[in-house]
């Protein structure tokens, strides 16, 4: 089960995005504003909802963690497949349709391209029982703010540190491009204090030239994602 991609950004066609992880492409479906965000040829990181069928094998991508596991809980929807729970993510954002359940508004789902007063309803009443657990989903939205999960800050405002995921992920990355633990700690802790974006993609390009500048044997790995 392929969970999240990491790698290079190659193409975009339409909603589909190709990224490059050490060689091998995956076509990744998206929301508009997700691949608003990517660009060809710079880092991209997204977690991904493998839908299997008999004829097909599709990969949906998420910014965020907790809209993959939205996507999830909207497929569980009886009526309600790939296409429909992209163009509901696409529209709303994720504290909004909570909002939605929780008070059995369906007119919010039909601004969605495609669902009417009755599909509206029926996807409310579904969601019902799994309101709470979509809830946590959400918790680091700002709740009726309407703002797409694409666009989720990766920065933890309360306490103006790096968010936990966003710095293992770094970590990772730097360990994908061969540095070692002892080469990364000291970066990733002067990120910490001060950190130039809160993007993954900006934090490693930051992250690879200061490690250039400690090390002028290692400029150069990294450099073909940016």
């Amino acid at each position: 089960m392929i969970e999240r991609v990491f790698g290079q950004c190659v193409m975009k066609q339409g909603s589909t995005v190709i990224i490059d992880v050490n060689g091998v492409g995956y076509g990744v479906e998206v929301t508009d504003a997700t691949a608003a965000q990517l660009h060809e040829d710079t880092a991209a990181l997204l977690w991904i909802y493998t839908h299997v069928r008999e004829d097909s094998l599709r990969l949906f991508g998420f910014p965020e963690l907790s809209e993959r596991q939205l996507f999830s809980q909207l497929l569980s929807v009886s009526g309600v497949g790939p296409k429909v729970a992209m163009a509901i993510l696409a529209t709303i954002s994720a504290s909004d349709l909570v909002r939605a359940v929780e008070e059995d508004d369906a007119s919010i789902l039909e601004e969605v391209p495609g669902i009417g007063p009755r599909q509206s309803k029926k996807i409310i009443l579904e969601l019902k029982p799994k309101v709470a657990k979509i809830s946590a989903f959400c918790l680091t939205q700002q709740t009726g703010k309407t703002r797409s999960p694409a666009t989720a800050p990766l920065f933890d405002a309360r306490s103006s540190r790096l968010a936990a995921d966003t710095i293992r992920d770094l970590r990772s990355a730097l360990e994908n491009f061969g540095y070692k633990d002892k080469e990364i700690q000291p970066i990733v802790r002067k990120l910490e204090r001060d950190p130039p974006a809160t993007d993954l993609a900006t934090l490693l390009k930051s992250a690879l030239a200061d490690l250039a500048s400690a090390s002028p044997s290692a400029i150069g790995r990294g450099e073909e994602l940016f």
